[in-house]
């Protein structure tokens, strides 16, 4: 967000100038319209200033929706961190007037590209399908929950080998990623998924 700001001048009203100058153009070229998101990395808890300020700034430039592409809050155990990323959403959802949509990370270990990193920077405990299927399984409940909205999901990720965050099968969990989403979406869920 920062560097789209910076773009335009650091102006959130040049932004939205900028942002509505390419709704009209994707108009004059044939299509309906243009959904325009809000897209960062998970983030924290933020203060109700800068929860307001961020609501604010999504209003300004006319946002669509909010989502994140990683779970925010990022700890060493994998509930915590999930944790975390469930009450970012609430905060974001109650101070938005737009969607938001859920984001479930597999984990997180970046330090393939990061060697200076430790141990702290991984999340490696409790990091298991099962972990990740109730995660998966909130965020499903939080869309079947705002029906006005498309039921959208982000898993993060298909094939992020340098950050830990793959759904592809490896030698530690075979299809285990693969098979908590199966069954979470077709609604086989169970909170004992020791399969």
């Amino acid at each position: 967000m920062n560097k789209l700001l910076e773009s335009f001048g650091g102006s959130v009203e040049e932004t939205r100038e900028a942002l509505d100058y390419f709704r009209d153009e994707v108009k004059k070229a044939g299509f309906p319209g243009l959904h325009i998101q809000w897209n960062q990395g998970g983030g924290s808890l933020m203060s109700e200033e800068n929860a307001n300020r961020f609501r604010e700034r999504a209003d300004i430039m006319g946002f669509n929706s909010v989502a994140m592409y990683n779970m925010g809050g990022r700890v060493e155990d994998y509930i915590v961190y999930g944790t975390n990323s469930i009450k970012i959403r609430e905060q974001l959802d109650a101070v938005l007037d737009v969607p938001v949509f859920p984001c479930v990370s597999i984990g997180w270990d970046d330090t393939p590209r990061f060697p200076a990193k430790g141990i702290k920077d991984v999340v490696h405990y409790n990091n298991t399908p099962q972990s990740f299927a109730t995660l998966l399984q909130k965020a499903k409940e939080y869309v079947d929950s705002h029906p006005d909205q498309p039921k959208l999901i982000t898993i993060n990720a298909w094939n992020e080998w340098v950050e830990g965050s793959y759904l592809l099968p490896d030698m530690l969990n075979g299809f285990g990623y693969l098979e908590a989403v199966k069954k979470v979406i077709s609604g086989d869920y169970d909170d004992d998924m020791t399969e």
